[in-house]
């Protein structure tokens, strides 16, 4: 407690110290009596929408283990870790890890960097799942997996140089510090709301809930943000607890409303694939019914040839039957002129070999002679 007089002007001289790196603190001068009034409330705000948040992501994770779509895990994980960003960012996390072991200390320091790298990741891949960039995007898909693998290289990076002491310092850390978080929370924003516009243009309407959901979580965290920077404001008395709450609530309220703004668009991507679904199952039952139309077709053709066939095969054969029984008789009329031949050659022959001598006694009587044979048939 500092004694603040009133209308006077005064001066303070505070010195602290570090167990390593040495850095302008956090710091706000707030009177004691806004503190008792302010901390209860503001604390219960924003543990409610932190438990919101946690109670929505786990009912996305049990969202995929009854349907199996990778969407809802990664938005499940990006809920998660924005919690988890806001917890860390807030301090709570370093209230309750204070003074612990090494390990929890290194935590506590880089939770921050952590969370919203994992938070980072873990939006790229709903967002990449959710706007469906492999099937239709292949470059951006592409430039996605790039930027994941970038991110999860810093993440060991960090983990490494975390747990062994190894630190940049200078002000080239401070440089890449402002150049690694433009590059995991400003990047990936413009690397999906264009394609998201893309996917807009193509006609794919839960693109726009993507597309709004940034756009209301833009400047409430900018808002936050500015609330929440190094300054010397002392603040007053009378200053309003809901100004208060809405200053540092700004980001919770925007990523609740990005949230839900999410859910919708989920709801309705859930109803576009369920659509299609039915549209699919509808064209594979008509293709079945005009497959069964075909078959009975295709068997009444059948059926007709086969009638056909039989009516062709049996003119056939009656004509074969015919043209046999007209043969036979041909065959039959040949054989009884044939045997009328034989028979009148066989009687002319005996009646001839009764009358003519025998050519032994015309040999003696005749030697020189020949028999004339000439028969009518």
């Amino acid at each position: 407690s500092i004694p603040l007089e009133k209308g006077a002007g005064q001066t303070f001289y505070i010195r602290w110290n570090a167990e390593s790196q040495i850095g302008a603190p956090l710091m706000h001068f707030i009177a004691q009596d806004t503190i008792i009034r302010h901390d209860r409330v503001e604390r219960m705000v924003l543990f409610a929408l932190l438990g919101m948040m946690v109670i929505i992501s786990c009912f996305f994770l049990i969202l995929f283990f009854a349907l199996h779509d990778r969407q809802y895990i990664y938005f499940a994980l990006y809920i998660l870790f924005f919690a988890g960003f806001l917890f860390a960012m807030e301090g709570y996390l370093g209230e309750f890890l204070w003074k612990e072991n090494v390990f929890k200390s290194i935590l506590i320091s880089r939770s921050q960097e952590f969370t919203l790298s994992l938070l980072t990741i873990s939006f790229l891949l709903f967002g990449i799942s959710y706007l469906e960039l492999r099937k239709n995007l292949k470059g951006w898909y592409w430039s996605m997996v790039v930027f994941l693998g970038l991110v999860g290289g810093r993440i060991v990076i960090m983990l490494l140089g975390s747990i062994l002491g190894f630190e940049i310092g200078g002000w080239f850390e401070g440089v890449v510090l402002i150049v690694w978080v433009f590059s995991v929370a400003i990047v990936p924003l413009f690397l999906l709301i264009l394609p998201a516009i893309f996917r807009i243009r193509a006609g794919f309407k839960p693109a726009w809930h993507f597309l709004i959901a940034n756009a209301v979580l833009i400047p409430l965290t900018i808002i936050t943000i500015n609330s929440s920077s190094f300054s010397l404001i002392a603040y007053t008395v009378n200053e309003s607890v809901l100004f208060r709450i809405l200053q540092v609530s700004g980001v919770y309220v925007a990523a609740i409303l990005q949230i839900l703004i999410f859910s919708i668009g989920l709801a309705q991507k859930m109803k576009l694939d369920e659509q299609e679904k039915k549209i699919a199952l509808k064209r594979i039952v008509d293709q079945l019914k005009e497959n069964e139309k075909l078959k009975d077709k295709v068997n009444r053709e059948l059926e007709q040839k086969v009638v056909e066939r039989t009516r062709e095969i049996s003119e056939q054969k009656e004509e074969i039957e015919s043209q046999r029984d007209e043969i036979e008789a041909q065959r039959d009329l040949v054989y009884a002129q044939k045997k009328e031949i034989t028979d009148s050659i066989g009687y002319a022959q005996r009646i001839q070999a009764a009358i003519l001598p025998h050519y032994s006694y015309l040999d003696k009587i005749i030697p020189d002679y020949f028999v004339l044979f000439k028969p009518r048939d």
